[in-house]
């Protein structure tokens, strides 16, 4: 194929830093301070069938990645509140207790992708979202001219393509 028929076919491609998304029940102006997502992969696990010297394979549980995005802090910790309220709202500090009811604390979240126009190409549900992982958050002297970027794991049952 010469360059012009793969010119003429190719429609300018997804962008990477092209998305929006909305975590739980976070105000609205906190999905501007989330920096990055990924889609998270799936996996289908192997069940190996034995008969007679030879192998069969045939697919087994479908997993779902844990779900990593990075949020950005800004002075009012907009986003991050919240999060943490549902974090501790999972499993308290204080007393060891939580929620006890998934309705309480598994939230749907959606990831859209966007076009160069800002038009949906894509949007995914994960279902039964919850903040698994807040890491350590480095604090130093050092770091001038930045922001303080948290990456937070969100464990959740499944994902699905709505749009």
């Amino acid at each position: 194929m010469k360059i012009e028929g793969f010119k003429s076919q190719f429609m300018g491609g997804c962008r990477p830093n092209k998305f929006t998304m909305e975590i739980g029940s976070l105000p609205e102006g906190s999905k501007y301070l989330f920096k990055g997502s990924m889609l998270p992969g799936t996996n289908i696990g192997e069940i190996i069938v034995n008969y007679q010297g030879s192998q069969c394979k045939i697919p087994g549980d479908k997993t779902f990645n844990d779900w990593n995005v990075t949020l950005l802090l800004d002075e009012n910790f907009l986003g991050y509140n919240e999060i943490e309220a549902w974090h501790l709202l999972i499993k308290d500090n204080d007393s060891g207790m939580g929620a006890n009811n998934q309705t309480q604390y598994k939230k749907d979240c959606f990831v859209e992708m966007l076009g160069q126009s800002g038009e949906a190409l894509a949007r995914y549900k994960f279902v039964g979202c919850w903040p698994k992982i807040l890491p350590d958050t480095d604090l130093n002297w050092d770091s001038s001219d930045t922001l303080i970027e948290i990456p937070i794991t969100f464990s959740y049952d499944y994902w699905e393509r709505v749009a």
